[in-house]
């Protein structure tokens, strides 16, 4: 799989959960993806709860 920022991806290196409305969202209610991976890569999105991939 190819993500939008040209990244080959098997499997998600991290899952994060994060509190409810804490997301950005569009007027419309739409996630603005590119704002949640800006935050995400900057360690800005205040996880509830991080679970990483063991390395290979």
């Amino acid at each position: 799989m190819v993500t939008a920022r040209g990244r080959n991806l098997d499997a998600p290196a991290d899952v994060v959960l994060v509190r409810r409305r804490t997301l950005p969202d569009t007027s419309g209610g739409k996630l603005r993806r590119s704002r949640c991976a800006d935050l995400y890569e900057r360690g800005e999105l205040g996880p509830f709860h991080r679970h990483a991939a063991p390395s290979v």
